[in-house]
C-alpha cells in the first residue's frame, strides 16, 4: 500500500458484501480468465447461492467434501463454471440435481 494513501473505514451490510463478491466472481468468469476457484472460495460462493436461491435439496453446506465433489461433477457434466454449477444445483436455472 502506498504510504500516501488515506485509509478510510467503510461499513458494508452483509447483503452489500454478498453482492460485491457475487459481482466480482461473475466479472472474473465473464472475462474468460482461466481461473480455478479454491475450495474455500467455492464454499463461500455456495453459501451466497443458498442465501439467494435456496439449496435445491442439492447443496449441503454441512458436508463440504461432498459438496465440492458434486460441484466439480456438475461442472464437468454441464461444461460450466463453479457459479453456474451451484446455480444448477440450487434450482435457480431450472431443473435441478439430486
Amino acid at each position: 500500500m502506498n504510504a500516501n494513501m488515506n485509509k478510510k473505514l467503510i461499513r458494508l451490510t452483509e447483503s452489500d458484501l454478498h453482492r460485491i463478491v457475487k459481482e466480482s466472481v461473475e466479472n472474473v468468469i465473464s472475462e474468460g480468465r482461466e481461473v480455478q476457484m479454491s475450495d474455500n472460495a467455492i464454499l463461500a460462493l455456495a453459501k451466497i447461492v443458498v442465501q439467494e436461491f435456496g439449496d435445491g435439496n442439492c447443496i449441503d453446506l454441512s458436508n463440504p467434501k461432498e459438496l465440492l465433489e458434486t460441484v466439480r461433477y456438475v461442472m464437468r457434466m454441464e461444461r460450466c463454471d463453479e457459479l453456474k454449477a451451484l446455480q444448477y444445483m440450487s434450482g435457480a436455472l431450472g431443473g435441478g440435481w439430486g
